[in-house]
């Protein structure tokens, strides 16, 4: 009778195991919160690796190639079995009473089995076409520059050593010369000697609103005719003003915003840019008169000054020949020089590329595998490394106008 009632509690235990496995089953499925955190993972992981490999073939004068995923389609499953058996040792064989009269030996088993599968079926789409490389062999628009510079983002002597690729002056006897941002070239120095000295004259970028005419000047009987007309126009970007007295006129113009570059300083021991203020009002405009001009004496001493601006393929050959020059037999590590908290001085990283596999996983911006090497971008202690890639990333990125994502892809990959 005891042994009956162990046998008894045996398999009600299994029998109540089964059951709390099933039920825990029941809540057990696919997370789409986890599927789409593992999507994002590769997303991030895919384009900084895409961004240093591209960098690293700039630096050995390379085709770049850029990859984009188009489509992604995630799937989730879940299998489950469970079985339980038991093992009967009777005390008397014989009979049926002592058959099913368990004896020392006697038990039972319960078996449990959960697989679970989560995948991703994505589509990779080759950007190496005309659309996409239009964009991307344009000089960067100044609109872009005003954005760098003015949104959250590093101080401006990183983004100028990114996006300036040269300038030029010419002085008043008519000596013309060019300042090249190539950290490779011998006269690098002088390039961000002059640089410098630009941004301490405050070199920054501001938008003014250029008002372009529209149509002839209409006289006051024309214009009184077409207000119901005019009244839509002012509701875009449009505008009108009065124009002379005898006979009295009216012109409708049309305001554009326009990025420039500018100076923010008004000092007036500065050598360059005396004509470039940033404020002025610009031409047509009723606050142009009110502009102050500068004393001849200055103003005698101001050299033309170009500043030519870099495309997003530009940049990344710019970063290939710093990665070039810490690869060196003498390594050299671009710097530029910004002022910290204290007011001093401090020379910062522009770009740090590690060689070989010194750091683990969780120490490194990304780590790619290019031509058998391991080439890592360490998280700290890097400089600006770090906001390399978020500028490049913004950059790649909109150069991706409609037509330059193929509509149908170039490599399926499962």
């Amino acid at each position: 009778m005891l042994l009956r009632g162990k046998f008894r509690g045996l398999f009600v235990t299994a029998s109540l195991a089964c059951s709390l496995v099933l039920h825990g089953c029941s809540t057990i499925g696919p997370d789409f919160n986890d599927m789409t955190e593992a999507y994002e993972q590769a997303m991030d992981m895919h384009q900084k690796k895409s961004l240093l490999a591209n960098m690293l073939r700039a630096s050995n004068n390379l085709p770049l190639i850029f990859t984009d995923v188009t489509t992604v389609a995630g799937t989730g499953a879940i299998a489950t079995s469970n079985s339980i058996g038991a093992t009967i040792q009777g005390v008397d064989p014989g009979s049926v009473s002592g058959y099913f009269s368990p004896r020392v030996g006697s038990g039972a088993n319960l078996s449990s089995q959960l697989t679970t599968n989560r995948s991703f079926t994505f589509s990779l789409g080759s950007l190496n076409n005309e659309e996409f490389f239009r964009g991307f062999l344009t000089e960067t628009p100044l609109d872009d520059m005003y954005f760098f510079m003015k949104s959250d983002s590093p101080p401006k002597e990183f983004i100028t050593a990114l996006l300036v690729d040269s300038i030029e002056t010419v002085g008043k006897d008519g000596v013309r010369k060019e300042y090249l941002n190539d950290p490779t070239s011998p006269r690098y120095n002088q390039f961000v000697s002059l640089m410098s000295a630009l941004l301490e004259d405050g070199l920054t970028s501001e938008v003014t609103n250029d008002v372009i005419d529209v149509g002839p000047v209409l006289s006051k009987e024309d214009f009184s005719k077409l207000l119901p007309e005019i009244s839509k126009l002012l509701q875009t970007k449009f505008t009108f003003r009065k124009v002379g007295n005898h006979p009295e006129g009216f012109q409708i113009s049309r305001v554009v915003p326009r990025a420039k570059l500018c100076m923010d300083s008004h000092k007036e021991t500065r050598r360059y840019g005396l004509h470039m203020d940033c404020g002025k009002s610009p031409p047509n405009s009723p606050d142009a008169t009110k502009q102050a001009v500068r004393p001849g004496e200055i103003a005698s001493r101001d050299d033309s000054l170009l500043i030519r601006l870099r495309s997003t393929r530009g940049v990344f050959r710019y970063l290939g020949r710093v990665i070039a020059l810490q690869s060196g037999l003498t390594p050299v590590v671009t710097t530029v020089r910004v002022k910290n908290a204290f007011d001093q001085y401090e020379d910062i990283p522009i770009l740090v590329v590690d060689k070989g596999n010194r750091f683990s996983t969780n120490d490194v911006v990304v780590s790619t595998n290019y031509q058998g090497e391991v080439f890592s971008v360490p998280l700290k202690n890097a400089g600006y490394s770090s906001r390399v890639f978020e500028l490049l990333s913004v950059m790649v990125t909109m150069n991706k106008i409609p037509g330059s994502i193929p509509a149908s892809p170039g490599v399926l990959i499962r």
